[in-house]
């Protein structure tokens, strides 16, 4: 999936809920050269908040397995917004979501930006 070496990763994350379609996605770079991305459909039902959630959840763990030692995790960059809408505007704190439960159990030795 990634290479193995010890310059920069950068991962951009997103999450997104349009006319009760949620999508979470992340892309990440290397040398300003795209190494990986992932995107997933969510449920109607899941807010922007966990779709949020489930793109850094994933871009950590994609990191963490891919021995990635310099990582540096832009979060909430709109990777897709055809509205041309802030995607701030629509967060809602879920500080009883799992999954963020999850992602502050991760490990603190990456960089975040967001």
């Amino acid at each position: 999936m990634f290479k193995n070496n010890k310059t920069t990763t950068e991962i951009f994350t997103d999450g997104s809920k349009l006319e009760e379609k949620v999508g979470a996605a992340f892309v990440a770079y290397e040398n300003k050269q795209e190494i990986f991305h992932w995107k997933a459909q969510l449920q109607r039902h899941n807010s922007v908040f966990q779709a949020e959630a489930a793109a850094i959840h994933n871009a950590i763990n994609s990191a963490l397995s891919n021995n990635k030692v310099n990582v540096k995790i832009f979060f909430g960059q709109p990777i897709f917004n055809p509205n041309n809408q802030p995607f701030s505007q629509h967060r809602q704190p879920d500080p009883t979501n799992k999954k963020c439960h999850s992602i502050n159990n991760q490990p603190k030795n990456s960089t975040s930006h967001g």
